[in-house]
C-alpha cells in the first residue's frame, strides 16, 4: 500500500468539520478554497488586510503576528459577500502563509488563488497583480516537500519543466484561477504567475510592481534555458522581449532610486538573455547616469552595464575602459557589495589579465559575503545564486586551469569546500551551524575515496583523493569537454523522473550515461571493500548514486559502498562503532494530523517500521524506546532520557532548506528541525552524541537544485554524525524489508556505508518488486560513513 499525498486542507473540509460561532475568523475556511457559511464583515476584513500588510511591509514584524491579526476579525452569520475585501484579506494571508515559520507554500498558493479568483470578481487588478506576484513567490521560493508516500509528483526533467514555461499560454491570468493549477510544476506556476502580474500591474499603472514581476520573469527564462539546451534560443529570446518592454515603461516615471535599480536590473537582463546592442539598453544606460545623482553605486552599475553591452558587441576596449570606471566607483562605497560582479565583467575585457582579476574578485566576495542578505532585497532570488556561485566558478575554474599542478588542484578543492559550504549556508538561511575542520587525504583509510564532481558551464570536472596509496593529495582526472551543468542536469532529471515513479525503465539510459561520466574514470579505484564518499554539486544532489548502471549492467551499489556529503566541513566520517549495544528511540505515526498548512493522511505500516528498529536493539541487548503515534512531548523525553544511538522517525517530513520551515510531524503538531536540533544538542552537552538519524518517510525535491539542498540542510541542523533518508516517496512494504535487512547488519558493528549496501543488495537479491531502483535506491546515507 503506497502512502497518501499530503494534500492543502480545503475551506470545505475544515468548515465541515468546526462548527463556527460569531467567533474569531477561521482564514482557512474563508481563503482555503471553498465559500464558508460565516464571515467577517466588509470592514473587519478590510481592517484586519490592512493591518497586516502594515506589518508583512516592514519585514520585522514578523508574518505570525500578521496571521494572528488575520484570524482575530469576528465573524456574522449573515455578513455579505464583498470580492474586493475578501481578496485583499486572502492575499495579505496568503503572504504572512508565504513568509511565515508556521505557514506553507501549499496553504500560501491556496489562499493566493482564492485572493486570486475574489479579485477577478471585483475587478482588481491591483490585488490581482500583487496577488499573482505573491503566488510566483510561494511557488519558487517556497517550495515544501511532503513526506507521505505515494501519490502523485511533478516533472523532474528540466526539458519538460522548459516546454510547460515555453508553451505558458496568453491567458495566464484565466489558468491561475483554475482547479488544476497545483498540478503544474512549480517554475510553471510562477512563469505563469509572473507574467499575469506583470500586465495586470501594467493595467492598474503600479510600475514598480510591472518591473519586479518582469524581471523575476526574465530571470526564471534564463535560468531554465541553462538547463534546456535545445529550447535556449526561445526562451533567452523571451526573456529578453519581457525584460526590454519592462524597461521602457520603468522609464515613464520619475527616477526614484528604487525605479532606477530595477531598470538596471531589467538592462541587465537584457545583456544577459542576448540583446547588448538594442537600443533600448543604451537609452536605460544614459537614463541611469543622468540620474545618478552622485551615487556611486549607481554611476558604478552604470558603467558596468555599459561595459557589459560592450562585451556583448565584441567591443573589448570600450568594454575594459567602462568596468574600469565601474571598479572605481564601486571601491567609492562604503560597503562595495558588487565589488566582484564588476571584476569577474573586467575579466571578461581583459583576458591577459584573467587569472589575476577572477582571484581578485574571489577574495572580494569574501569580505563581503558576511553582509550579503540570504535573499537578495529586490527579486527574494538566492543571493547565493546571484552573486555567490558566479565567483566560485570562475575561481574554480582558473585554479583548474589546463596545466595545472598538484598545489593549485589543492587550492581548487578548498574553494569547492568553501563552495558547498556556503552555499549550504545560504540554504539554510542561518549561519548558526559552523563547519568543522574538513578531512585531510592523509587522514582517509586505505578503503576509503573522495570524489568531487564538479559541474562548470563548458565541462565537468572530477577531483579524487584515495587513502590506498597513502596519499596526502587530491588528483584531478582529465576533463570531460562533452558534458556540462546543463546536460548533466537534464540526465539527472531523466532519471530521477522515471525512477521516483517506478512504473518505467526510461532510468536505464541516463543511469548508464552518468555512470560513464561521473563513475567510469575512477572505476579501477573502487570495489566492494571500499566506501566512496561523493561531495555532490547542485543537481546531483538529487541523484540516486547507487542506481547508476555500469556497461556490464551491474549497479554501482554491486561494485562500492556509497555515502553522500553535503560539504566535508559538514561531514566528518564517524566512528567506528563496534558491535557495541544499541540505544534506539523509534517513533512511529500513523494516524492522520490536521495542521492549517494541510492534512497529512493516515499512514499504514510505520508502526511495523519502528518496531523493526527496536527490535535491533534488543537484539544487541541494547535500549529501545518504542513510541507509537508519538508527541512532541514524547520525543523530547526520549532524547532528553539517556544515550541514544540512533533516532528512528517513521512519519512525514517537509524540508525545503531553510531550517525554520522544516519539520518532522508528531501527532499533536509539527518538531521543527530547529527544535530537533536543540534537542540532540542537549544530549551531546552531555557527552552523548546521536550517531544515526534516520527519517524513513521523507523525500527531497527532486528536479529544483535549491529546494534539493532541503535533505542535506535537515541532516545538518539536526546535529547527527549520519542520517539515512529518501530522495523520493516509497512504498511500506519496501521501506519496512530495506530498514529490516539495515538492521541487520548495522546491529552487529558493520559501518553505516556497509549496512546501507547490504540492505539495497539483499533487496536486489530478493528480487520481484523489491529489486526496482524505485524502492531501494531511494535512500541514501549522508554525513559520516564510518
Amino acid at each position: 500500500m503506497m502512502r497518501g499525498r499530503w494534500t492543502a486542507l480545503s475551506g470545505i473540509a475544515l468548515f465541515a468539520a468546526t462548527s463556527h460561532v460569531a467567533r474569531a475568523a477561521d482564514v482557512d475556511a474563508i481563503c482555503g478554497g471553498a465559500a464558508a457559511a460565516e464571515l467577517p464583515s466588509a470592514a473587519d476584513l478590510a481592517r484586519a488586510a490592512q493591518a497586516a500588510e502594515g506589518l508583512l511591509r516592514t519585514r520585522s514584524a514578523q508574518p505570525s503576528r500578521a496571521q494572528e491579526l488575520l484570524g482575530a476579525p469576528p465573524v456574522q452569520a449573515k455578513a455579505s459577500i464583498d470580492p474586493a475585501a475578501l481578496a485583499a484579506y486572502c492575499s495579505a494571508a496568503g503572504e504572512a502563509a508565504r513568509t511565515s515559520s508556521t505557514g506553507s507554500a501549499w496553504q500560501a498558493q491556496t489562499y493566493l488563488q482564492s485572493a486570486i479568483r475574489y479579485a477577478a470578481q471585483a475587478g482588481g487588478d491591483r490585488v490581482y497583480a500583487q496577488s499573482a506576484y505573491r503566488m510566483a513567490l510561494a511557488s519558487l521560493g517556497g517550495v515544501v516537500v511532503n513526506g507521505a508516500r505515494g501519490g502523485g509528483r511533478r516533472s523532474a526533467d528540466p526539458r519538460r519543466i522548459a516546454a510547460d514555461i515555453q508553451q505558458v499560454s496568453a491567458d495566464e491570468c484565466a489558468y491561475l484561477e483554475s482547479p488544476d493549477l497545483l498540478q503544474q510544476s512549480t517554475a510553471t506556476i510562477s512563469a505563469m504567475a509572473l507574467s499575469c502580474a506583470a500586465a495586470r500591474a501594467r493595467r492598474a499603472g503600479d510600475v514598480e510592481l510591472a518591473a519586479r514581476s518582469s524581471l523575476r520573469l526574465a530571470n526564471l527564462l534564463v535560468a531554465t534555458a541553462e538547463s534546456a539546451p535545445d529550447r535556449q534560443a526561445a526562451l533567452r529570446a523571451e526573456a529578453a522581449r519581457v525584460s526590454l518592454a519592462a524597461m521602457g515603461a520603468t522609464q515613464s516615471g520619475p527616477p526614484a532610486p528604487l525605479m532606477l535599480e530595477l531598470l538596471g536590473r531589467l538592462t541587465e537582463a537584457a545583456i544577459g538573455a542576448g540583446a547588448p546592442g538594442d537600443p533600448g539598453v543604451a537609452r536605460a544606460i544614459y537614463t541611469m547616469r543622468l540620474h545618478a545623482a552622485g551615487s556611486p553605486a549607481m554611476l558604478a552599475f552604470a558603467y558596468a552595464l555599459e561595459g557589459r553591452s560592450a562585451l556583448g558587441s565584441a567591443d573589448r576596449r570600450r568594454a575594459s575602459a567602462a568596468l574600469r570606471q565601474a571598479v572605481f566607483y564601486e571601491a567609492q562605497r562604503a560597503q562595495p557589495l558588487r565589488m566582484a560582479d564588476w571584476l569577474l565583467l573586467l575579466a571578461d575585457a581583459e583576458p591577459e589579465r584573467e587569472a589575476e582579476l577572477v582571484m581578485d574578485a574571489y577574495r572580494a566576495l569574501d569580505q563581503v559575503r558576511p553582509l550579503l542578505p540570504v535573499h537578495d532585497t529586490i527579486t527574494e532570488e538566492s543571493s547565493f545564486a546571484l552573486r555567490m556561485r558566479p565567483v566560485f566558478e570562475r575561481a574554480v575554474e582558473i585554479q583548474l586551469a589546463p596545466s595545472a599542478g598538484l598545489e593549485r588542484i589543492a587550492a581548487a578543492q578548498t574553494i569547492v569546500e568553501q563552495y558547498r559550504e556556503a552555499e549550504l549556508q545560504s540554504v539554510l538561511g542561518v549561519n548558526c551551524v559552523a563547519p568543522q575542520a574538513p578531512i585531510r587525504p592523509a587522514e582517509l583509510r586505505p578503503d576509503e575515496l573522495l570524489l568531487y564532481p564538479i559541474l562548470l558551464p563548458d565541462r565537468l570536472e572530477l577531483l579524487y583523493a584515495t587513502g590506498a596509496e597513502g596519499a596526502k593529495v587530491y588528483h584531478r582526472l582529465p576533463p570531460n569537454g562533452d558534458a556540462n551543468r546543463a546536460t548533466v542536469a537534464h540526465l539527472v532529471g531523466e532519471l530521477t523522473d522515471s525512477a521516483s515513479y517506478g512504473d518505467n525503465n526510461r532510468w536505464r539510459a541516463p543511469a548508464r550515461h552518468l555512470y560513464e561520466l561521473l563513475i567510469k574514470p575512477i572505476e579501477a579505484m573502487i570495489s566492494p571493500d571500499t566506501t566512496l564518499v561523493i561531495v555532490p554539486d547542485g543537481p546531483l544532489r538529487a541523484l540516486p548514486f547507487s542506481a547508476l548502471t555500469a556497461a556490464d549492467g551491474r549497479f554501482l551499489i554491486e561494485k562500492t559502498r556509497i555515502s553522500i556529503a553535503p560539504s566535508l566541513g559538514y561531514s566528518l566520517p564517524g566512528i567506528d562503532r563496534g558491535a557495541h549495544p544499541l540505544a534506539v528511540v523509534a517513533g512511529s505515526l500513523e494516524q492522520e494530523v490536521i495542521l492549517p498548512a494541510g492534512v497529512f493522511p493516515r499512514l499504514e505500516g510505520t508502526a511495523r517500521e519502528a518496531r523493526v528498529a527496536a527490535e535491533a536493539a534488543s537484539s544487541t541487548h541494547g535500549r529501545a524506546r518504542l513510541i507509537e503515534n508519538f508527541k512532541r512531548a514524547d520525543l523530547a523525553d526520549a532524547l532528553a532520557g539517556g544515550r541514544v544511538d540512533v533516532l528512528h522517525l517513521a512519519t512525514h517530513a517537509t524540508f525545503n532548506g531553510s531550517s525554520e520551515r522544516s519539520f518532522i510531524l508528531a501527532l499533536d503538531g509539527p518538531v521543527p528541525i530547529s527544535d530537533l536540533r536543540r534537542s540532540i544538542g542537549r544530549s551531546r552537552d552531555r557527552g552523548d552524541q546521536l550517531d544515526l538519524l534516520i527519517l524513513s518517510a521523507c523525500e527531497t525535491a527532486v528536479g529544483d537544485d535549491q529546494a534539493s539542498m532541503g535533505l542535506a540542510g535537515a541532516a545538518v541542523q539536526a546535529g547527527a554524525r549520519s542520517a539515512l533518508a529518501s530522495l523520493w516517496q516509497v512504498n511500506d512494504v519496501g521501506t519496512a524489508e530495506l530498514m529490516k535487512n539495515f538492521y541487520a547488519s548495522y546491529s552487529v558493528g558493520k559501518g553505516k556505508a556497509e549496512a546501507l549496501r547490504n540492505a539495497q543488495l539483499a533487496m536486489l537479491t530478493r528480487g520481484g518488486e523489491f529489486a526496482n531502483p524505485n524502492i531501494w535506491a531511494a535512500f541514501e546515507l549522508l554525513g559520516g560513513w564510518r
